[in-house]
């Protein structure tokens, strides 16, 4: 091989190995590429699952707290019911021939007493009667305008001494005014027939029946 073959296969090689190394290097780069796509879409989708992952965690805390909360608040009427139940059948217990039974027609005395509800009355004598607009003796009487009729339970607000006689003004809770300013009524003392000493819900009484 003369010198002038020599230097063109030379050239040839070096040709051909840039060539070869251009080809490489370009198909490296593709990859990578490639590659770099692929994970930018593998951490988008890391971090929608991440975010979801939050969304439920944070969903859940609050159905738990809802749940704790319901849980809490059954257990409360739970509890009430079970009081309320214990007191009715120990007052049941108590009952002897000197209480009577009531049940309360209007809603004039709401929120102490409630329509429908079954008031436990005891005889008493007018001097055991306390009377204050606050906190006075719920009492049931004869009504003044119509003794026969239906018997009232009101509050008695005030007590009068006049001509040797004990009389009441009464008032219910729920009414703007006292009966003495409405009707013109003072309870004479012989028409009180008692006082409530206790009252039982009639939701629970149905229950208990229920039961």
């Amino acid at each position: 091989m003369n010198g002038r073959s020599t230097v063109l296969a030379v050239v040839f090689l070096i040709v051909g190995l840039g060539v070869g190394y251009g080809t490489a290097y370009i198909v490296s780069q593709q990859q990578i590429l490639d590659y770099r796509i692929q994970a930018l879409q593998l951490q988008s989708e890391i971090s929608t699952l991440r975010d979801s992952y939050h969304a439920l965690q944070s969903n859940y805390s609050m159905l738990k707290s809802n749940y704790s909360s319901l849980q809490q608040s059954y257990q409360s009427l739970l509890n009430d019911y079970e009081a309320f139940e214990e007191k009715y059948h120990s007052l049941i217990q108590l009952l002897d021939d000197n209480i009577l039974l009531s049940k309360v027609k209007s809603r004039s005395m709401e929120p102490a007493l409630n329509l429908s509800d079954i008031v436990l009355i005891k005889p008493v004598n007018v001097e055991e009667i306390y009377a204050s607009p606050e906190n006075g003796d719920i009492i049931i009487f004869r009504n003044p305008s119509n003794p026969s009729g239906l018997p009232i339970i009101h509050r008695a607000i005030k007590k009068i001494q006049k001509d040797g006689k004990t009389y009441f003004i009464t008032k219910g809770d729920n009414n703007p005014v006292d009966d003495y300013r409405a009707f013109g009524w003072l309870v004479p003392g012989d028409y009180i027939i008692g006082k409530v000493i206790a009252a039982i819900p009639t939701f629970i009484i149905t229950e208990s029946e229920e039961s």
